[in-house]
């Protein structure tokens, strides 16, 4: 019986597993019609395609409010191969497909098979990344290049080069979306640890830590700034003043907007929340985790009686877009509030895993995610934020799932991981594939 080599299985085989399991919910509604921002930056690259730098993009910039390298890329795809609703779509999914490939090929070369293919699996299933790997728009350009960014700061085997690289990488992220800037803190935390300011602290480190934030924040701006200056040429500023006093700082609306990237965070884990169930049982022992657990579910009913969050996201569009879409359109409104507590729960046990594999915990990589996974969840909840904002934790989120479950498999829960993974999969492509059937209709419309 011929018998496939592992090299076979781990350069052609999982890698096609992946790019099958990413193209499987797309392959029906690459040619559906377009919808809400959609058409602004298809109207914005239409225009680009045809008149380049005379291009009128006033109405993008007075609706969507972004820098234009997305609205660039998309105006180059027209150019070569002409403006249809597929290659709108194919130009977002080839991207996608390309970031598929390069974060599983990328990770093998630095945490091995199984968490290679576990944690690229862990995003392309997650069903905001499912709509949005060919929604036409910055979302996913921004998801892609950020993750990019501090992928090679996380695991920088030849800093100089690859510290570049991720500079430039952050810098066109900027030029796509502003939210990019809720990333900056992880890249100086980074840069501390990697220079071990803490806690031998000395002048030198602080000056070696100065120098490489000014070079590095230095090209980041500089790569995005001409990007970044055309808006000045529509607006009165980078952002116009309704949109910048939406954005205001402030602490009023923080318990809410945490509580409701708490309620994205644990619809982010799924079915997977039963394995990290367990690292954190395993951690804390029975008495304590059900100490934890009576804690967090009161803590968790005050919050809910005083902020509804079903409502939050229609405050007159001062708290942000959180809402789940058609979910709350389909499911009756005292069910989705029983979901919402269990699913806000479940954010709260993560988060409560992160803090004592923060204390506790000896692995330097697992620290560095959660850094990446709670500073912006932390910095988006003192502004109006939107729930696709919450694909800048995707990765850090999926490479910590993929560390528990591979330690757990390692473990002899075998049969147990196993089982939840592929419910995992299976559930979230899905809603995934549905979700997409519902963005059909309303193209339709």
């Amino acid at each position: 019986m011929l018998r496939m080599s592992d090299k076979a299985r781990d350069s052609y085989v999982l890698p096609a597993v992946l790019i099958i399991v990413l193209l499987l919910p797309h392959v029906l509604f690459l040619g559906n019609g377009y919808v809400d921002v959609e058409l602004y930056v298809v109207d914005a690259a239409s225009e680009v395609a045809r008149y380049g730098l005379n291009a009128n993009l006033t109405d993008y910039f007075y609706t969507v409010f972004n820098p234009i390298f997305s609205v660039l890329l998309l105006g180059g795809s027209y150019t070569i191969f002409g403006e249809s609703e597929i290659v709108s779509r194919l130009t977002i999914s080839a991207l996608s497909v390309g970031f598929t490939l390069f974060l599983y090929f990328y990770l093998r070369r630095r945490t091995g098979t199984s968490i290679s293919f576990v944690a690229p699996l862990l995003v392309i299933s997650n069903p905001m990344f499912i709509v949005y790997s060919q929604y036409v728009g910055s979302d996913v350009p921004f998801f892609i290049l950020t993750s990019v960014a501090l992928l090679m700061i996380l695991y920088a085997s030849t800093p100089r080069r690859e510290m570049i690289v991720s500079s430039i990488m952050l810098g066109i992220s900027l030029a796509t979306k502003y939210v990019t800037a809720v990333v900056f803190p992880v890249v100086l935390i980074y840069s501390s640890i990697k220079l071990e300011l803490f806690p031998h602290f000395s002048r030198d480190k602080l000056l070696a830590l100065v120098r490489f934030n000014l070079w590095y924040f230095g090209l980041t701006l500089a790569v995005s700034l001409p990007f970044i200056l055309v808006a000045l040429k529509y607006q009165t500023g980078i952002v116009p003043p309704e949109v910048e006093s939406l954005h205001t700082v402030g602490v009023a609306m923080f318990i809410p907007r945490f509580t409701s990237s708490l309620l994205w965070l644990g619809l982010f884990i799924g079915p997977s929340c039963l394995i990290f169930f367990l690292d954190l049982w395993d951690k804390t022992g029975k008495k304590k985790f059900l100490a934890i657990l009576s804690i967090l579910a009161v803590l968790t009913l005050i919050i809910s009686y005083f902020f509804p969050i079903s409502s939050l996201h229609i405050q007159d569009g001062t708290f942000g877009e959180m809402n789940l879409g058609w979910v709350e359109s389909v499911v009756p409104s005292p069910i989705l509030s029983s979901a919402f507590f269990f699913v806000i729960l479940v954010g709260e046990l993560f988060v409560a895993n992160l803090v004592f594999d923060l204390k506790y915990s000896e692995n330097e990589g697992r620290r560095k995610l959660i850094y990446w996974i709670v500073v912006p969840i932390v910095v988006m909840s003192f502004t109006r934020i939107a729930n696709r904002y919450m694909l800048v934790i995707l990765v850090p989120l999926s490479l910590y799932l993929a560390d528990i479950i591979n330690k757990m498999y390692a473990e002899h829960r075998k049969s147990f991981i196993l089982a939840v993974l592929v419910l995992h999969v299976l559930i979230f492509i899905s809603v995934g594939f549905y979700s997409n059937y519902y963005l059909q209709l309303r193209g339709q419309g």
